[in-house]
């Protein structure tokens, strides 16, 4: 794994080493201090559904403030003032976390804490490293990410640690993203006149949003129904190989979406969670179904994670408003938490007949990717393959000369 990034960040052609250690920390800093944020919330408060509804739903309504009324600002500077207005929002919890009342005040300030730099910062990575690198940065990034963010909740649950102390070590780590700044990247925003009516009118985005929203539907209605159906019938806790499993294919899915295309990646773990799905549905009293199962969802979690929060638009985006782009997709993301709601009536369905269901989702999700193009310029994959065949007549002729 790091000779992989030692020989990734020397490529000084592609991507300068300051450019992607910036955009490391950058995204780093902001995914793991979400998920700490969730655990923070979860553990503290007991009114779950007002959670939900006060952090996805500020999330996503400062993510579209953030690009419309707040284009023309410096992005470092904004940038800036986010992650300290993100030191801030967890040190003022301190004062109010004994205080129920104040529950939707604070997971609505925590949304607007992570919405408000969502776009920049991702529109960041596209900026600063080029489509033909984007895969494996992508991979690299969250790989990393998926392995601190368990090492963080263990120390934070430990007994060490308090519930002030928790908001405390939120802060501390969300400070950890200002050294970004250490590596002074150029962070311009660059200037489009895309709208967000252009952005749904886009058919390349379009055929490739259809297939996401499917697959975030599809897991948190299952995510309520699996978990009980194992434990109920096993009698056993639910096996924690899913995000160690994700981090490892994030990283190979990244791979493989530089060296073969997106499409061809993001079909294959539809396809994969697709036929998992199917499996479970016959043989759900079988326990090796179920690790089969956990093992692939984990897979197609970090392939499909990595090409549609990280890559896909961004190389959609080559024409346009990057930022409005990487805010309609992930919109979805956040909004389909509400799914959980315990309102919804189709999480009542059987569980075997909601297996069955959620392979045949994901099966139709691939028809529209069927017709979507690839985004990774054809030149780009023709310069790999050219460069592997020249490698190769280089091998045979130092064989044989």
């Amino acid at each position: 794994m790091f000779g992989i990034t030692k020989e990734y960040i020397s490529r000084k052609q592609d991507v300068s080493k300051k450019n992607f250690a910036a955009i490391f920390i950058l995204l780093f800093n902001t995914l793991s201090w979400y998920y700490m944020v969730w655990e923070v919330l979860f553990r503290n408060y007991e009114n779950v559904t007002l959670m939900w509804i006060g952090f996805d739903v500020l999330t996503v309504i400062s993510m579209i403030f953030a690009v419309i009324f707040l284009r023309k600002s410096d992005t470092s500077k904004f940038l800036f003032c986010w992650i300290c207005f993100g030191v801030f929002s967890s040190l003022l919890f301190m004062l109010f976390k004994d205080y129920a009342v104040y529950t939707p005040l604070i997971s609505s300030l925590l949304g607007i804490s992570v919405g408000l730099g969502v776009p920049y910062s991702l529109s960041a990575f596209a900026n600063l490293i080029d489509i033909k690198n984007r895969g494996l940065a992508a991979g690299i990034i969250l790989l990393l990410t998926m392995i601190v963010i368990p090492l963080t909740v263990i120390i934070m649950t430990s007994k060490f640690f308090g519930d002030s102390t928790d908001f405390l070590l939120l802060a501390v780590w969300r400070g950890g993203g200002l050294t970004i700044f250490i590596f002074k990247p150029k962070l311009e925003t660059q200037e489009k006149k895309s709208t967000f009516k252009s952005v749904l009118q886009d058919r390349s985005f379009v055929l490739y949003c259809i297939p996401w929203l499917m697959f975030l539907f599809v897991n948190q209605f299952e995510s309520m129904l699996l978990k009980p159906f194992f434990e109920s019938h096993f009698g056993q806790p639910t096996p924690k190989i899913g995000p160690i499993v994700g981090a490892l294919f994030s990283l190979i899915g990244g791979f493989f979406a530089d060296t073969t295309g997106r499409r061809r990646v993001v079909i294959y773990g539809f396809a994969s969670l697709g036929f998992a799905y199917a499996i479970l549905s016959f043989s759900p009293e079988w326990l090796v179904s179920w690790y089969f199962f956990f093992l692939m969802n984990g897979a197609a979690w970090g392939i499909i994670f990595a090409c549609f929060t990280l890559i896909l638009w961004g190389d959609l985006s080559q024409n346009g408003d990057k930022e409005k782009y990487y805010t309609i997709g992930n919109m979805p993301f956040f909004l389909t938490d509400l799914l959980r709601l315990p309102s919804f009536p189709f999480a009542y369905l059987p569980p075997t007949t909601s297996f069955s269901l959620a392979s045949l989702f994901l099966f139709v999700a691939v028809l529209p990717l069927m017709f979507a193009p690839e985004t990774l310029p054809e030149k780009k994959l023709r310069e790999r393959e050219l460069k592997k065949y020249i490698e190769k007549a280089k091998k045979i002729k130092e064989k044989y000369v």
